[in-house]
């Protein structure tokens, strides 16, 4: 299964928050489960912790933010799931 670094978008009535989710695909590259929790950038040294956010960063920069909104509806309706991320 394949996964990436994800902005997901956080919209209620009173404002607006971005976190980056771990997000995993399917052969079709269609999204089918995403970490129920945000994630934060994590490694057993300096140098991995580093390269965990550079990767987050990159992931970030590249691909559209998505809604959690939207994703909610679209992974229920296709019976799809969010996992909890140690």
């Amino acid at each position: 299964m394949i996964w990436n670094y994800r902005v997901i978008k956080y919209d209620t009535n009173k404002n607006v928050v971005y976190r980056i989710h771990e997000v995993f695909y399917n052969e079709n590259k269609e999204i089918k489960r995403f970490t129920k929790k945000p994630v934060f950038p994590q490694g057993e040294s300096l140098k991995e912790l580093i390269s965990d956010l550079r990767l987050m960063i990159k992931d970030a920069e590249k691909n559209p933010i998505l809604s959690l909104k939207r994703l909610n509806k679209n992974l229920v309706k296709n019976n799809c799931i969010k996992i909890q991320r140690d």
